[in-house]
């Protein structure tokens, strides 16, 4: 095999067969004759020496032999889809655009800072934001959808990857929420183990509720949940009308409700480590570095 590589073109052939079951629906994916899919997945079974498919009565199957070479070459796929886009990025450089992932406490709080210094300084480069959650961000960046993206963790959960570069940009700690008529509001910093007997709120879902639930339980108590909320916004409207206290990341309380007090904790006990994420392998554009550098210089400034 090593002096007649694999076609690409019927590797595509192949990958088509074996999501739609059909040399019929093939045919129409790819735009060809169905006596055309036959004769490559025929041809590519000859160069291979090994069948790939079974005929049914409706359609096809593929051969234990034919779904391993379909793994393969979905993964051939990805990476010259990346790479394709790599180079695209390249080609229109003279137009510019970066593209970036970030989740939304961090849209709200850093990312205008981030992008006013850099249309300030580079206002002929186009920049695309998209504000979604953890997961949403991880897959866009190794599918090559955004150059650079916002990722954290916490030190219980360390987050790593190993196709991604991580840069530490900030640590931002959790904050507690009272109301303002609350017995603690007048207090700048408060121990954990002082809340044993209050009601909580907290997110739906979220990460911030798996962050509450170990925090009382270093402290010693499990929380009492009242009340679950879908956004930090309603979280903070339920903690100013008496229903329960809450925690929350800084970045989330910048500008809070006038009627809740945000009260640090005693030893910071669930830092929120933040990080610029970008692909490990490759180089970057000239304008995504540019960005890169921007980041390190405004996120800083919001951490502690």
């Amino acid at each position: 095999m090593g002096n007649n590589p694999i076609s690409f073109e019927r590797l595509r052939i192949l990958l088509s067969v074996a999501e739609t079951g059909s040399l019929t629906d093939s045919a129409a994916d790819l735009m060809m004759s169905v006596s055309a899919i036959s004769q490559q997945m025929s041809k590519l079974e000859k160069e291979l020496k090994i069948p790939l498919m079974e005929r049914l009565p409706r359609g096809v199957r593929l051969t234990d032999a034919g779904r391993s070479l379909a793994e393969h070459a979905l993964k051939i796929d990805r990476n010259i889809s990346a790479a394709l886009a790599e180079i695209e990025n390249y080609r229109k450089l003279n137009q510019g655009k970066v593209r970036i992932s970030t989740f939304p406490t961090f849209a709200a709080s850093v990312m205008p800072e981030i992008i006013r210094l850099y249309r300030m300084r580079h206002p002929n480069i186009e920049i695309e934001v998209k504000s979604t959650r953890q997961q949403a961000i991880l897959d866009s960046l190794l599918r090559r959808e955004t150059e650079v993206a916002t990722l954290w963790d916490y030190p219980w959960l360390p987050f790593s990857h190993a196709d991604l570069k991580l840069t530490p940009l900030m640590v931002e700690p959790t904050m507690l929420l009272v109301p303002k008529e609350h017995r603690l509001s007048s207090r700048k910093i408060v121990d954990m183990s002082e809340l044993e007997q209050e009601k909580w709120i907290t997110r739906e879902d979220h990460p911030v509720a798996s962050v509450l639930e170990t925090i009382c339980q270093n402290a010693g108590f499990k929380p009492n949940i009242a009340m679950l909320t879908n956004d930090y916004q309603e979280l903070q409207g339920m903690v100013s009308a008496g229903i329960g206290l809450a925690l929350a990341p800084k970045l989330a309380v910048i500008n809070p409700n006038p009627s809740v007090k945000v009260i640090k904790i005693k030893n910071n006990p669930a830092p929120r480590r933040i990080f610029l994420a970008r692909h490990a392998h490759g180089m970057i554009s000239p304008s995504t570095h540019e960005v890169v550098k921007i980041f390190g210089e405004i996120a800083p400034q919001f951490s502690g």
